[in-house]
């Protein structure tokens, strides 16, 4: 069970980072505590992974240091890389159980597509209580056959483009629990769509200052949360983020792709715009 001083911790963490961050994170902490799929975006721009909820580059979020972070982030340069030489298409990461850190397997489903105009990928999470041989074997049923476990913590499996559904493809792979896959496959979001709705209340009262047990208790009483892990954000590596309250206008830290100049780049209604060559490109926030 999910403890107090946990949602405790996650809460202290959130307090200081923008709204539709907020929102979104602890509406995946419910989703991932209850066991369900959870699925969430990245833009891509100027060569990176974007987040859309703070016009972050991915990366800068990422722990790059410890032994688990460095090859958790070689999987993610290499998504990256495959992502801006592809069109379309599917990628898919696992990420086997890690010791005083993941208590459950992971997979993790990337899909290129266009959100407004521009180039995204989705990402499909599914929690999977696979052991380390099994998820090996799910790796080499599509297609990388590798024999050390933490080789394929840090590595991609590109889907083959043969007309095959990716939900088809893994669920043969990993041949359990057929009803998260249906649901995958039916694209049933209701619990993701009822943790949104609770999560912007939890957001307003983080936001006022209400205790965390109070918060926590409230959470209980809305069924919330779930019996499994949950990974509160970190707060070493913080994405920068900056937000004028001018007609909802952010600004992203980044080097525009036309003139090559380091810029605040200006980002409003869908539009990320060049502050000193003046061209845009559609964004979505």
């Amino acid at each position: 069970m999910i403890t107090e001083q946990e949602i405790r911790t996650c809460l202290i963490n959130w307090q200081n980072k923008p709204y539709p961050q907020v929102v979104e994170e602890l509406s995946s902490l419910s989703v991932e505590s209850l066991g369900a799929p959870d699925n969430y975006y990245f833009l891509f721009w100027n060569g990176r992974f974007v987040s859309p909820e703070t016009g972050a580059f991915v990366y800068e979020s990422i722990d790059r240091h410890s032994f688990l972070g460095q090859r958790e982030y070689r999987a993610f340069l290499e998504l990256e890389s495959w992502a801006e030489k592809s069109t379309r298409g599917a990628a898919v990461w696992i990420s086997p159980k890690f010791e005083g850190k993941y208590d459950t397997s992971k997979i993790i489903v990337s899909e290129i597509l266009s959100k407004n105009g521009q180039k995204a990928i989705e990402n499909s999470s599914i929690l999977l209580n696979l052991s380390d041989s099994e998820c090996l074997e799910a790796a080499r049923k599509m297609g990388l056959y590798l024999e050390d476990v933490e080789e394929l913590r840090e590595s991609i499996i590109v889907l083959p483009e043969d007309g095959s559904a990716w939900v088809d493809v893994v669920e043969a792979a990993v041949g359990e629990n057929v009803k998260l896959f249906d649901e995958i496959r039916n694209n049933l979001r209701g619990n993701k769509n009822a943790a949104l709705s609770l999560a912007r209340g939890y957001q307003q009262m983080i936001e006022i200052g209400v205790d965390p047990m109070i918060i926590y208790q409230q959470m209980q009483r809305d069924r919330f949360l779930g019996t499994n892990e949950i990974s509160c954000p970190a707060t070493a590596s913080e994405i920068s983020f900056r937000q004028s309250r001018i007609f909802g206008e952010k600004t992203l830290e980044c080097d525009c792709p036309y003139c090559g100049k380091h810029v605040n780049a200006k980002i409003s209604m869908g539009q990320i715009r060049c502050p000193n060559c003046g061209r845009s490109a559609p964004y979505l926030c």
